[in-house]
């Protein structure tokens, strides 16, 4: 996080963007988990963690239906690949229980539980007028159910990722704060862990 002076900033432009302000209250009010995908390794009151990255890559034939499906642009491909990681999330998520025994480490369990609000972090995309942006990260919360199809969310998915855009200059500091959400560390960012 930035140091005082830097935040000082950051609530001064936050005072100068109520309708901003709003939306993101408004959009990140009640009840929700951050998402994230199973894993086989315990969380200990030590504090060990590893960070992972996941490369995969498409092949050229699924490469190829992307493109055609989003028509060449990349903010499409970009709105179908959210909504992939969207449908993905609600299947696979889960949920922690933690104990807090070092003592039992299998009492360290996930329960595997489709989520119903996906939370997650994506890049905002740069032109050469918007260099000096507040954020570099948008937060997209996208309900999801089992009964939608695809096509409605990824209409959802470029609904939400649309009002995140016209609101991304609220700053993101300025907002945690607001919601009370805790600061533990550099390595856990409040409020998402997939982007």
């Amino acid at each position: 996080m930035k140091d005082n002076k830097a935040l000082y900033q950051l609530a001064v432009a936050a005072s100068q963007r109520a309708k901003e302000k709003d939306y993101w209250l408004n959009k990140l009010s009640g009840e929700w988990k951050k998402s994230c995908f199973p894993h086989d390794y315990y969380h200990t009151n030590a504090g060990n963690r590893q960070l992972e990255v996941e490369v995969f890559e498409f092949s050229h034939k699924l490469s190829s239906r992307l493109i055609q499906l989003s028509r060449g642009s990349d903010s499409r491909l970009h709105i179908v690949l959210v909504a992939g990681l969207n449908a993905l999330l609600h299947r696979y998520m889960c949920m922690s229980i933690f104990t807090h025994s070092d003592r039992e480490p299998e009492a360290n369990r996930k329960i595997f539980a489709g989520g119903t609000d996906i939370v997650v972090g994506t890049p905002i995309l740069k032109s050469g007028k918007e260099a000096n942006l507040i954020n570099t990260l948008l937060v997209l919360r996208n309900p999801v159910n089992s009964g939608m199809t695809f096509k409605e969310l990824v209409l959802e998915t470029r609904q939400t990722v649309a009002e995140a855009i016209e609101n991304m200059n609220y700053p993101l500091e300025v907002l945690i704060r607001q919601l009370n959400l805790p600061l533990s560390s550099e390595d856990d960012f409040p409020l998402f862990d997939i982007a």
